[in-house]
């Protein structure tokens, strides 16, 4: 593991002057909010302490006459979360700035303070802001019980307050049994599969597409200027000079595999941020789990497939398990997929094994340019920062299993490649 780069200035850096959407004038708003010079970035003192004010206040309102502590701060690279205890009651407080991730804010990508707290104080107010579509879907998750999901306790000022739900992650219990990372895997799935015929009658959280988060990294010269920062704030010059090397025609490759349209009879409700460490089971292994931060949508299953997939895959990279368990965890994987492609021909077989492999190198491709993308200031998940630290051995596993995509061989190759790297991410 590489130390940080002697390159990284301790200045604030200096923020374009367009960003994405144009100021809305709140100036009353104003008065309570500290902001950074009209030239800066965000920093986390700003988008930090804001988003703790805006708790405490939220909580405050919901419970007057309640005694409210702040607790842990849950480090994310999406939104800033807090567990929180309300008198006797626990539970997690998440805030979101704008909808967008913790690291495209306090990279300059929304403009700067300034105009991002502006730009906030009427976003919270917006029906389709993220986290009040997130509180409907969890409601309509809870309306049927099937998968379950923990409850929503209320929102306001832009605060999502849900219940708690104890107990290990799916990601924690393959680690600790990775020989039944199969039967883990496929018994959460298991409860996915009512979810595919229910009709959600709320707006989607699209955000959460792979491919679309994607191509919107990766367009055209704004793209090119994400891919030329990688790794600057927390790798030595040498190895990130060898990321971006990596990365960019890694990139490039990806854009020109065709994804292929889905049929319309393709498309199901899927959970959409369908991650491990979002499927905890309370009442142990054998009971069905809850489900936490959903992205409802409509898209083809092998999303939810391939999150889950390529989440599987950098939470054993990041865990330091042994050769044993990193084999057991990718046989899990095998049987996994297996009951996905059930008893489809031999076509549809090759054409669903190639686009769940696309999908999981994008979204590893997706999350791990986050983490490398985020200022040294930002705290990130423990996964988070030992996939920054030491990223080359996910990103030649993604390369080297992306390589066959390009080419007339059958899928099988492809995926027979991937999990032998995914064999080799152990110690």
């Amino acid at each position: 593991m590489r130390g940080p780069s002697p390159r990284v200035a301790l200045s604030t850096p200096a923020c374009p002057r367009q960003f994405r959407q144009p100021d809305i004038n709140v100036e009353a708003h104003m008065r309570d909010i500290p902001h950074d010079s009209s030239t800066a970035c965000p920093t986390t003192g700003d988008v930090f302490g804001y988003a703790s004010e805006q708790i405490h206040r939220a909580a405050a309102e919901m419970w007057p006459r309640v005694p409210v502590l702040l607790g842990n701060h849950i480090p994310s690279v999406t939104g800033y979360v807090h567990q929180l205890q309300v008198g006797d009651r626990p539970m997690y407080a998440k805030h979101s700035m704008l909808g967008g991730s913790l690291v495209s804010v306090l990279t300059g990508e929304y403009g700067t303070w300034e105009a991002v707290a502006k730009r906030q104080a009427a976003y919270v107010d917006a029906p389709d802001s993220l986290l009040a579509r997130e509180a409907k879907q969890l409601a309509f998750l809870a309306s049927d019980g099937k998968p379950r999901a923990c409850a929503v306790i209320g929102l306001r000022r832009g605060v999502l307050f849900t219940e708690p739900v104890p107990g290990p992650a799916l990601s924690a219990l393959m680690l600790t049994s990775p020989a039944e990372a199969g039967h883990l895997l496929v018994r959460a799935w298991s409860e996915l599969v009512p979810l595919h015929s229910r009709n959600f009658p709320g707006e989607e959280i699209a955000e959460r597409s792979i491919a679309g988060t994607f191509r919107r990294k990766f367009n055209g010269l704004s793209g090119e200027t994400y891919l030329g920062r990688l790794g600057v704030a927390r790798l030595s010059e040498e190895t990130s000079a060898e990321v971006i090397a990596l990365i960019r025609p890694l990139v490039l490759r990806l854009h020109r595999v065709p994804l292929g349209p889905t049929a319309a009879e393709d498309k199901v409700l899927v959970y959409g941020d369908l991650k491990p460490e979002h499927i905890v089971f309370p009442d142990g292994p054998d009971k069905a789990p809850y489900f936490i931060d959903p992205g409802l949508m409509r898209a083809a299953p092998s999303v939810d497939a391939a999150k889950l997939i390529s989440r599987t895959t950098l939470s054993l990279a990041a865990s330091g398990a042994s050769a044993a368990a990193a084999k057991d965890i990718a046989l899990g994987i095998q049987e996994f997929v297996r009951t996905l492609l059930g008893n489809a021909d031999h076509l549809r077989r090759d054409a669903m094994l190639r686009r769940l492999l696309l999908l999981w190198c994008m979204d590893t491709i997706n999350i791990m340019t986050t983490y490398l993308s985020a200022p040294s200031a930002v705290p990130l998940p423990v996964q988070g920062r030992r996939l920054a630290e030491d990223p080359l051995p996910v990103l030649r596993l993604v390369n080297a299993a992306s390589d066959l995509l390009t080419t007339r061989s059958e899928s099988t190759a492809a995926w027979e490649r991937a999990l032998d790297g995914v064999s080799g991410v152990g110690a």
